[in-house]
């Protein structure tokens, strides 16, 4: 969807309003752990990681780069 806007864009033409839809695949292994646990901190930071990790994979800006890196960070450090 990001790359039709950014083509439209380019060739000078209107931009359609394009709403993202965020699917979630309720078996995978991330999405299973999280509803296995009870740390709401750590159910806030991973799904804020997951939506921002979908929009730079479409090619969008997210909307703040500093709390991703540090949250990812957080987690990456409770991991290791």
């Amino acid at each position: 969807m990001a790359a039709m806007a950014h083509m439209f864009a380019q060739m000078g033409q209107e931009v359609p309003e394009i709403k993202p839809i965020l699917e979630i695949n309720p078996d995978h292994e991330l999405v299973q752990k999280l509803q296995a646990t009870n740390n709401e901190e750590l159910i806030e930071d991973a799904s804020w990681i997951l939506l921002d990790l979908a929009k730079i994979s479409e090619g969008l800006e997210i909307s703040d780069k500093v709390e991703f890196a540090k949250r990812l960070t957080k987690i990456t450090t409770k991991a290791l």
